[in-house]
């Protein structure tokens, strides 16, 4: 029950400040509907059993640093994107791979899986169980290479690397 409390508590708080920093306004009406907001995300995390069995503080606090990789990884896949489709020769080599995963929680799972979809140029098809399956527009090598590196810095947040 204490375990509970504590994420319950870490989690509106972590919901509060994104909604503060991404809305910009501080209005009553504004305020309102964001803590309307994150008492119903925070409720239905805790009913769907998310916060104890899912959410672990070490995923929360490491997230920051992971998104602000991943931004810079979308711009360097976005002119890597602009030059296959630029180029004279089209150097355009279009596969589907398996990519194995070894995240513990489905929260893991979903967040290399929206962070491939994300990355310009490749696309999650489909999560089963310890697999992903993604489609690629570039070099096979450079996917697998990112992927990896990806899938690691989420194994680390996450706890089971």
């Amino acid at each position: 029950m204490r375990a509970e409390i504590a994420a319950i508590a870490l989690t509106t708080v972590a919901l509060s400040s994104l909604w503060i920093a991404l809305s910009g306004y501080f209005n009553t009406l504004q305020l309102c509907l964001g803590a309307i907001s994150v008492v119903f995300v925070v409720w239905l995390s805790a009913r769907l059993d998310l916060l104890v069995n899912e959410l672990r503080p070490s995923l929360l606090l490491g997230l920051p640093r992971y998104h602000a990789w991943l931004a810079w990884q979308v711009i360097k896949s976005n002119f890597q994107v602009a030059a296959i489709i630029l180029a004279p020769r089209s150097r355009m080599r279009r596969t589907v791979l398996r990519m194995l995963v070894k995240q513990q929680t489905a929260v893991g799972i979903a967040t290399y899986a929206n962070s491939i979809t994300l990355t310009p140029g490749t696309v999650t098809l489909d999560a089963e169980g310890d697999e992903l399956i993604v489609h690629v527009l570039g070099r096979k090598r450079d996917a697998n290479v990112l992927g990896m590196e990806m899938h690691d810095r989420i194994a680390r947040i996450e706890g089971s690397l």
